[in-house]
C-alpha cells in the first residue's frame, strides 16, 4: 500500500510577502542575463570568472548574479564551481526555439519596468504613466529610438510564437482568401498561416518603422510572392480589399475611442 504524499505547509504571511516583495531581484537578475547573452556564452560549463571576462563585466558580482540566477534554476552551479546551462537558461538563448530573450529585455528593460514604477500615478489619473515617464506616448517614443522599438518588435515575435500552434489548431484559415493583419508587426503570425495554408494571400500592415522588419522574415519563410507589407497608421484607416482582419494583441493597447476607430476601419 502506497503511503499518502506529504505535501509541505504554505509559508507564513510574512514569508510569503517577502517573497513578492523581492520578487523583481529575480526578475532584474533574469534581465541582466537576458542583456548579456549569458545563455549564448554558457553554452559549455565555465567559471564565473570567465563568463566576466567574456562579458566585460566584474568577477566578484557576475559570480553573485549567477548564484542568484542557480537559486531560481536559471543555470546551475556545479560542485567544481562552474556554472551550467538548464531548460530555464535555454529560453533565454538568441533565436532558439521558444526563446524569450527579447521579452526579457522588454518587458524588464526601461519602456516596461520603468513605467510600473509610477504605478500610483496611472492610478490616480487613469492614464498611462509611460506617457508621464518619458513625456510621448510608447509607440511614438518607439519611432525616435529603434534599437528599443526593434528589442519590442522581436519580443512580440517571441510571444506570437509561442501561441501560434494553438491558434492554428483553433481557427480553420483554409477559406479566408487575402488575409490583412493589422498591426502585424513583424508578420510572425501570417507567416505561419501562410505556412499551412498554401492557397491564401496575405497583408502584414502597420507603422512603417514597424513593417519595415518584416521584408527579411516574409523571404525567409519563402512567402514573399503572395505576402505583401503596407505601412499606414490604423486610426486613419486599414488596407482595403481584404477577405479577412486580424488583430493579436492590439486592442488592449488603447482606450475604447481608438478601440472603435480600428475596428471601424476593419469592419469598412
Amino acid at each position: 500500500m502506497s503511503r499518502p504524499t506529504e505535501t509541505m505547509p504554505p509559508p507564513p504571511p510574512q514569508v510569503a510577502m517577502m517573497q513578492m516583495i523581492a520578487g523583481f531581484w529575480v526578475s532584474r537578475a533574469v534581465h541582466a542575463a537576458a542583456v548579456l547573452g549569458l545563455a549564448d556564452i554558457i553554452t559549455l560549463p565555465k567559471t564565473a570568472n570567465q563568463i566576466a571576462i567574456d562579458t566585460g563585466m566584474n568577477s566578484r558580482a557576475m559570480y553573485r548574479l549567477l548564484r542568484a540566477l542557480a537559486s531560481v534554476g536559471v543555470f546551475r552551479e556545479r560542485e567544481d564551481g562552474r556554472f551550467e546551462a538548464t531548460p530555464l537558461s535555454d529560453t533565454l538563448k538568441a533565436g532558439a526555439a521558444g526563446s524569450l530573450r527579447y521579452t526579457a529585455m522588454s518587458e524588464l528593460g526601461i519602456t516596461h519596468f520603468g513605467p510600473w514604477g509610477e504605478l500610483l500615478h496611472s492610478l490616480k489619473s487613469g492614464k498611462p504613466s509611460f506617457d508621464a515617464v518619458f513625456g510621448m506616448p510608447i509607440f511614438d517614443w518607439f519611432a525616435r529610438n529603434p534599437d528599443r522599438s526593434e528589442i519590442f518588435n522581436r519580443s512580440m515575435s517571441e510571444l506570437t510564437a509561442l501561441v501560434e500552434p494553438a491558434v492554428l489548431k483553433a481557427y480553420d484559415f483554409s477559406d479566408c482568401g487575402t488575409i490583412v493583419d493589422v498591426g502585424g508587426g513583424h508578420g510572425s503570425l501570417l507567416t505561419a498561416i501562410l505556412n499551412k495554408h498554401p492557397s491564401l494571400r496575405g497583408v502584414v500592415f502597420d507603422s512603417p518603422d514597424v513593417v519595415a522588419g518584416a521584408a527579411a522574415k516574409l523571404q525567409a519563410a519563402g512567402i514573399d510572392d503572395r505576402c505583401t507589407i503596407a505601412a499606414g497608421n490604423f486610426f486613419d484607416a486599414v488596407v482595403p480589399g481584404g477577405d479577412t482582419y486580424i488583430m493579436k494583441h492590439i486592442i488592449h493597447d488603447w482606450d475604447d475611442d481608438k478601440c472603435r476607430a480600428i475596428l471601424s476601419h476593419c469592419r469598412a
